[in-house]
């Protein structure tokens, strides 16, 4: 069954519930163990929802770096919205109950440019929904 259209797959369907890119089609097959080989190199960002909600608000207004990748923007945004040391934003933090700030900057600064895209993306596609804040999370992708 083919992930639905859009940059980063959340449907259930088959088993997408995070922010990341969707696997093509061959990685869909019969056959677990193939499956599970090809999907090997397709590392994505697992969020918490109160993490998730504290990227989306990070975004909110977030002007892109001049000359920065998608992982570089990322990261300036969520960075400076976690009120780290040499930090410019507001701590949002308590907000969401982010309790690991650092461990959340560590996993966006593993993403590759294309897997950071992809939760720009999908952190753009949350103003995009309507319903609760979860479900926009969920509709987006992002959780």
């Amino acid at each position: 069954m083919p992930c639905p259209p859009r940059a980063v797959c959340g449907a259930r369907r088959h088993g997408c519930q995070r922010a990341r890119p969707c696997p093509p089609p061959s990685t869909r097959v019969a056959g677990l163990n193939e499956t599970m080989e090809l999907l090997e190199p397709y590392e994505y960002l697992s969020l918490s929802p109160g993490e998730a909600g504290l990227i989306v608000d990070a975004l909110n207004g977030h002007m892109a770096a001049p000359g920065a990748g998608a992982r570089e923007d990322l990261l300036l945004a969520v960075y400076d919205s976690l009120g780290l040391p040499d930090s410019d934003g507001d701590d949002l933090a308590p907000k969401w109950h982010v309790a690991d700030r650092r461990g959340l900057v560590a996993r966006i600064a593993a993403l590759s440019d294309a897997q950071a895209e992809g939760v720009l993306r999908a952190a753009r596609a949350y103003w995009q929904h309507e319903g609760t804040h979860h479900e926009r999370l969920s509709a987006a992708g992002l959780i």
